[in-house]
């Protein structure tokens, strides 16, 4: 009887596969090496026949149960690779393994990943509060500046009566010839419009901050030097200014809200990745220690990420009832870590409307 390829190929891999059970606390029975070992010595010597062949096979069967989960695909992943430097690049393959090169690999996802939504989260997070601080500040300089407005007009009706050849709006507000309720009013006038220039100052240094943490280009603004207001004329122009201000500023917060967008729904999408690549990391070096990492594992943990992108960008933005009153970013790595408790809510869902 002629030895067959495929028993030859089976002959080479049962010598592996036994060598790893004699190395592994398992007991290999007798009657499974001697046959190994009479089916080797039948094919060297050209001797192979079916009584042999079955013999082989039979042993072969035994052996593959007693080390089962390992089999010969999970034994050949983690034995190293000895391949010859040809390329600076080879260092990443040499005297490694596949399972050890797939885990490096994941690795640097991972860390790619944790830099990507920390980056991210941050540039949402501080825009975000920025945004908030802009929007507080607004709604204090909206209802100072028609205060500040009303007491310029009412002052400017005390200024007419002073008959000055330059007119009310051009006349020195330190004049001489103020009365004193006139200059009590004069001085709130100030008062409330040094709050004012402090305000469009901070809405001015906050828009710059998101425009360092983002890609969109700071608005023009001039510093004032806070001096006492000189003439009522130039309390109208900072009035305008504010305006002119928050109207530009309005602007950018539009472009940010869209930006934010954009990161607040890949910050949870990301953690999902991360959630779901700690956990294929994980299971790799579990996998590697037990020697069950097989051809087809690196395919399924990518899968795997992928879904943990999608449950984290799904509990994120969904929002989720938790007893554990955990945030929406440590949910949306919980949903990556684990991903079939979420799909498995999912199917029930989705039987639920088959059955309607």
């Amino acid at each position: 009887m002629k030895l067959q390829d495929s028993e030859r190929e089976a002959l080479h891999n049962s010598a592996v596969l036994l060598k790893f059970a004699a190395e592994s606390p398992k007991t290999t029975p007798d009657d499974i090496v001697s046959s190994l070992v009479a089916a080797w010595d039948a094919a060297d010597q050209n001797q192979w026949s079916p009584a042999i062949s079955i013999q082989f096979w039979t042993a072969y069967s035994k052996l593959c149960d007693l080390i089962k989960p390992i089999s010969m695909d999970t034994v050949s992943m983690i034995q190293p690779a000895a391949t010859p430097q040809n390329s600076w690049w080879d260092w990443w393959t040499d005297g490694r393994s596949r399972a050890q090169i797939h885990a490096r690999r994941y690795l640097i996802l991972l860390l790619f990943l944790v830099t990507c939504a920390v980056a991210f989260g941050f540039i949402a997070g501080t825009s975000g509060k920025l945004s908030e601080d802009i929007e507080k500040l607004m709604a204090e300089g909206d209802v100072l500046a028609p205060q500040i407005s009303s007491q310029i007009s009412d002052v400017k009706i005390d200024l007419d009566g002073l008959n000055a050849e330059a007119g009310s709006l051009m006349l020195d507000l330190d004049d001489k010839h103020i009365t004193k309720e006139t200059r009590q009013k004069i001085d709130d006038l100030r008062a409330k419009l040094q709050t004012l220039y402090w305000i469009s100052d901070q809405l001015n240094s906050k828009v710059s901050a998101i425009s360092t943490v983002t890609s969109f280009k700071p608005i023009h603004y001039e510093v004032g030097d806070l001096s006492r207001l000189p003439v009522l004329d130039n309390g109208y122009d900072n009035v305008r200014n504010y305006y002119r201000t928050r109207r530009q500023i309005r602007e950018a917060q539009q472009k940010v809200a869209l930006l934010n967008g954009i990161y607040n729904a890949l910050v949870p999408l990301l953690l999902g990745a991360v959630g779901a690549g700690t956990y294929v990391l994980r299971l790799t070096s579990e996998q590697i220690k037990d020697t069950t990492f097989a051809s087809s594992s690196p395919i399924r943990h990518v899968v795997r990420i992928a879904l943990g992108s999608l449950a984290g960008l799904a509990i994120g933005l969904g929002g989720f009832n938790n007893e554990l009153n955990l945030s929406s970013a440590a949910l949306s790595f919980l949903a990556g870590y684990a991903v079939e408790p979420v799909f498995s809510t999912l199917d029930g869902i989705a039987e639920k409307f088959r059955r309607t």
